[in-house]
């Protein structure tokens, strides 16, 4: 769980698993390659592994972003 400050931005960057983001409040926009989601509160999207992208808070949000570790992955 993230909480984020209206205006904060996580720059492009990808990972290696795919993953879920949900936003419990507020409001966050996430850039993918081509197109823009907006996240309002309740709202979810999951994100293929390797895709690159960026995360901007459009006012103070709490977001829930959850990993699929694939079985060879070692914690």
């Amino acid at each position: 769980m993230m909480s984020l400050e209206a205006g904060a931005n996580l720059h492009e960057h990808k990972v290696d698993h795919s993953f879920s983001l949900q936003a419990l409040t507020g409001h966050v926009r996430l850039q993918l390659p081509n197109e823009t989601v907006d996240l309002a509160a309740g709202n979810m999207l999951v994100v293929d592994k390797g895709i690159p992208h960026d995360l901007e808070a459009l006012e103070e949000s709490t977001v829930l972003l959850t990993i699929s570790w694939s079985k060879k992955h070692k914690a």
